[in-house]
């Protein structure tokens, strides 16, 4: 009976496969020997991966040419049971199989030389598993492995070992798996709408980022961003909405999500200039610039909440079912130009509180887009009616009216009918006090007064019986009319250069935005003024420029309302010894600018002028802020302390700014900066931002302009102990 010579069952050590995320991972030749265990994980959130396996047959002879015994001829060698595999998905917490799959594979064999070895055919397949479970609440670690035995038996007793020296001879059995994510890692998406991620329009291509409003004194004013949440009151912080959704395969999940704020480096073109850009610069102190991050619901606020943190620290979530998740920062109310971001991971943080994300290259963690703090100011512009005039004793309704100068009138023109309450008034003025009308004068409508320079216009249909229309009487001591009350009629041509007296804002807006301000439109009823000759202005015997724009001025006592006239000429624009050609005055809760518009254009309105009358504009506004309230580099501070300065612009040109002393040399030729179409300020690096206009703007407290000058108080100290 032929001996049984039976092989050794080789059992294979189970071998780790590296697990990568984006791809499959390379698999381990079953025959190799694995002395060492490599332990990775499945991203948390993972719903299913992928095993992937392939086996190879082994290629062996079962019978050989016999030449040893002196004749020829085939003679049996071996003969082979099937091969059993198995690879196996294992936790590899505790070793506990997840997943199995088996089978078998039979040996190919061949004739020993007389046949060529067969090529083996690998076979490969996978299955798809279930981990949820496992990643739930964060990365998950396992195990494949893999092992295969087989029987050999011999047929031939004392076969030599010269027999198995086939040149011929195939290869081993081999068993190969590997596993891999079956879809993408899980990925958490901040769901802020691109439309809201604003760039602002300027020379300089400052990034662009979502705005949040440090105030919205506006009553019926909207946010930039329907993000920030309408807290109803204008003393509070703002706070900022910042919704996301966590997915695995593809499809939101309940998952752990870390988030936390950083401060991103300042994008204005100032700050960038002058190389003072750089992460962690907010200007606010408030929790360390960085706000306060919290649950949308939180309303714990003490050091041991775990619904808000402070100073960019940590907070920790967990998505609702479907995946959606949010947090809401608390940002500076009072810093335009502090700038935030939000991380999201799905990683805890690190000893040094950052995310493992954090620490790639690039940065792959997920990322809010940039919210920047801006301030907002509700700009009332009034131009001034050229051809017109004031309303005489008469009819206050109706279709007939009597003026004082009937000479601009022709029958066929349009007028419009312009009424304000009389000054002083109480403050805040209810809107449905100003009103205006437009009206067309009738054929034969124009009936001078035989006596005098006044007369009738008739019009071709009656104004609306709810408004009524006054005369402006005389004052009681001169020639000249009240500018406390009484209205006006003027003439529209459709022609605004003809009709109206308008200051040039062109300029405001790119100047200001540069400085995170919005300057927004006020929605006043009445945009046009009485033509006044010649106004007197502050320290004549009547103050009548402060009269007259108080009382057109509807905005007059709200919060953050400026005001901007053009008009026609006053005793300080007509003074021959040093003559102004506008002028602001902004204290108690009331900025007003004016611009005497004929002394700066002149008689032609020339492209220069236009320009001149922007630059003049911008920087009569900017003294409604108070900028270089000391006047540290004016000319002389005790000559010219009046909020000017001799610094050039921050752009490195040697230009001067706009809020030079004076814009022409001392042969009155306008400088050029002051026609070019650029408007800037100067930028200073000195602590406290005082006489740095830009800066000054950028962080000075609101509303403006409440925060006024007292006179002889240091009301410029930065920062105040409070801004409420």
């Amino acid at each position: 009976m032929p001996t049984l010579h039976r092989f050794e069952r080789v059992i294979l050590a189970w071998t780790l496969i590296g697990l990568i995320a984006a791809g499959p991972l390379m698999a381990l030749d079953s025959k190799k020997s694995v002395t060492s265990l490599l332990f990775a994980g499945i991203p948390q959130g993972t719903k299913t991966v992928t095993l992937n396996w392939s086996v190879t047959p082994a290629v062996l002879p079962d019978r050989e040419w016999n030449c040893g015994n002196g004749h020829g001829g085939f003679i049996d060698m071996f003969s082979y049971t099937p091969d059993e595999w198995n690879v196996d998905l294992l936790d590899a917490n505790t070793g506990a199989t997840v997943a199995h799959q088996g089978g078998t594979t039979t040996v190919l064999t061949y004739s020993c030389p007389g046949d060529s070895a067969p090529m083996p055919t690998p076979s490969t397949s996978s299955m798809s598993i279930d981990v949820s479970a496992f990643t739930a609440d964060g990365d998950a670690f396992f195990l494949v492995g893999t092992n295969h035995s087989g029987e050999v038996r011999t047929t031939t007793p004392g076969a030599p070992s010269a027999h198995f020296n086939c040149s011929q001879l195939g290869g081993p059995f081999t068993i190969s798996a590997g596993i891999f994510v079956a879809s993408s890692p899980p990925e958490f998406r901040f769901d802020l709408d691109p439309a809201q991620v604003i760039a602002t329009p300027n020379p300089w291509n400052t990034p662009p980022s979502a705005r949040v409003l440090t105030h919205k004194y506006g009553s019926a004013d909207t946010y930039p961003s329907s993000y920030q949440i309408d807290r109803g009151d204008v003393h509070v912080r703002p706070r900022f909405r910042f919704p996301g959704t966590a997915k695995a395969d593809g499809s939101g999940a309940a998952l752990n999500v870390w988030f936390r704020v950083v401060d991103p480096p300042d994008t204005a073109p100032y700050v960038v200039q002058a190389n003072d850009a750089h992460d962690n610069d907010n200007k606010d102190t408030f929790s360390g610039g960085k706000g306060m991050l919290m649950k949308p619901d939180c309303s714990d606020f003490s050091a041991q909440s775990t619904c808000a943190v402070l100073n960019g620290g940590v907070l920790a979530t967990t998505s609702a079912p479907d995946g959606r998740d949010e947090v809401v920062l608390e940002t500076t109310d009072r810093f335009a130009g502090d700038n935030y971001q939000i991380l999201a991971s799905f990683s805890a943080p690190g000893d040094d509180g950052k995310f493992p994300c954090e620490a790639q290259n690039p940065n792959t963690c997920a990322k809010s887009a940039p919210i920047t703090a801006w301030k907002r100011i509700y700009l009332e512009k009034h131009r001034m009616f050229q051809h017109g005039s004031d309303l005489g004793e008469g009819s206050t309704t109706g279709d007939t009216f009597n003026v004082v100068d009937i000479s601009p009138f022709r029958e066929g023109q349009q007028v419009r009918f312009v009424h304000a309450p009389p000054a002083p008034r109480q403050l805040p003025s209810n809107q449905s006090q100003f009103y205006f009308d437009d009206g067309v004068i009738a054929k034969d409508g124009v009936v001078p007064f035989p006596d005098g320079a006044g007369g009738t216009i008739k019009l071709q249909a009656p104004l609306p019986a709810a408004h009524s229309y006054f005369a402006r009487p005389q004052q009681s001591d001169a020639a000249r009319p009240r500018i406390d009350q009484g209205d006006f009629v003027g003439i529209v041509t459709g022609d605004d250069r003809r009709d109206f007296l308008a200051a040039n804002d062109d300029y405001v807006r790119p100047l200001f935005d540069a400085a995170f301000v919005d300057y927004a439109s006020a929605s006043g009823r009445v945009t046009d003024l009485p033509f006044v000759r010649q106004l007197q202005d502050f320290g004549q015997e009547r103050d009548e420029v402060g009269v007259f724009s108080t009382r057109w001025f509807e905005g007059m006592g709200l919060m953050n309302y400026q005001h901007l006239m053009g008009i026609s000429n006053t005793s300080d624009c007509a003074s021959r010894f040093q003559p102004v050609r506008a002028s602001t005055r902004a204290s108690f809760g009331y900025g007003s600018t004016y611009a005497c518009i004929p002394q700066i254009l002149g008689r032609t309105g020339t492209a220069s002028s236009v320009r001149l009358l922007g630059a003049i504009t911008g920087h009569e506004l900017s003294h409604q802020w108070h900028v270089d309230p000391k006047g540290l580099y004016s000319r002389s501070r005790a000559a010219d302390n009046n909020e000017h300065d001799n610094l050039f612009r921050f752009d490195g040109s040697k230009l001067f700014c706009l809020m030079h002393y004076r814009y022409d040399d001392d042969q009155q030729n306008v400088l050029p900066e002051f026609q070019d179409g650029v408007a800037m300020f100067h930028y200073q690096k000195d602590a406290s931002g005082l006489d740095s206009e830009y800066r000054w703007v950028r962080e000075r407290c609101e509303p403006i302009p409440y925060h006024y000058p007292i006179p002889g108080a240091d009301w410029w100290t930065v920062p105040p102990p409070s801004c409420n």
